[in-house]
């Protein structure tokens, strides 16, 4: 069993555990546990934790820093015992987002991945917020922390309390918080590619599903990578549904290559559907490979 608490005497995030315990050697009251502070660096850190362990056991812990407004993140995966930076140096602990007064309510989970996902609460701006480690080069993140990305999820009134995440069983990311405005439960589904199609509908929920050839450039629907074509370029689609209408309506000849899969590997045997409708008032468009169907 692994926990993760507030000691409020002491304004610090602790962490108790009966792992590796032999039961009545322990050094907690139940001396089946071992308790220990993780993070007391001369502030308030703790409230609003929330713990996860992944599939090799290694501890994740979200939690708010009251002192300084920020949401913070311990781990001690890949971390040697001893040479961790919190108190507790089996530990690291970092800032993740400072962007005014941020982290309170957070919920945690680790995908099959090992990559973290966390929602929580924006204080300053009444929004649900998330970060994510998942797909962020290290170093190249828009957090405090630049391992992470931050984004707020809905800013739509005053939402984002109680907030509590899971990853379903594709690693999608399902996000349950309260809407205290207008006193509603709420749920949220990722969209990773923002393509409006949840990641959870989506065949490829980390691509865009349309591309431009040459150059490779992706785009979320079929009339945007149209309009940017010039003269033979090529346009391929994923196999999934596509929303919108589609104008040819330009002097050019462009040439569509639909049902691919994410990666766009040769032979396309999928299937794109266009949820709309395709106009054609100028220029050519060919459609080759795979089947193209609208709906």
């Amino acid at each position: 069993m692994h926990i993760s608490y507030w000691d409020f005497p002491n304004d610090e995030l602790k962490y108790a555990t009966n792992r590796d315990v032999t039961p009545g050697t322990g050094n907690c009251q139940s001396t089946n546990f071992d308790c220990k502070p993780v993070d007391s660096a001369g502030g308030t850190y703790g409230i609003y934790s929330s713990i996860a362990i992944d599939s090799s056991y290694n501890v994740h812990i979200s939690y708010y820093d009251s002192t300084n407004g920020d949401l913070k993140y311990a781990t001690n995966r890949d971390v040697t015992p001893g040479t961790g930076n919190c108190q507790s140096t089996d530990f690291d602990c970092e800032p993740v987002d400072s962007a005014g007064d941020v982290g309170r309510y957070t919920s945690i989970v680790i995908d099959s991945s090992y990559n973290v996902h966390i929602s929580y609460y924006d204080s300053t701006n009444g929004d649900l917020k998330y970060a994510t480690n998942r797909d962020v080069t290290p170093g190249t993140g828009n957090c405090q922390s630049t391992n992470f990305d931050c984004e707020p999820v809905d800013s739509t009134g005053d939402v984002g309390w109680n907030t509590s995440i899971a990853i379903d069983s594709s690693d999608n990311v399902h996000i349950s918080y309260r809407d205290t405005t207008n006193g509603d439960l709420k749920y949220a589904v990722l969209d990773s590619d923002e393509d409006g199609i949840p990641d959870i509908y989506d065949n490829c929920p980390f691509s865009l599903p349309v591309r431009k050839i040459p150059g490779g450039t992706s785009y979320s629907t079929l009339q945007d990578a149209y309009d940017d074509a010039v003269d033979f370029d090529i346009v391929q689609s994923q196999a999934e549904t596509l929303t919108g209408d589609l104008f040819v309506d330009i002097n050019k000849s462009v040439t569509l290559k639909s049902g691919f899969d994410c990666d766009y590997n040769h032979p396309p045997d999928g299937k794109t559907v266009l949820n709309g409708d395709m106009i054609i008032s100028n220029g050519t468009l060919t459609v080759e490979s795979g089947t193209f169907e609208i709906q």
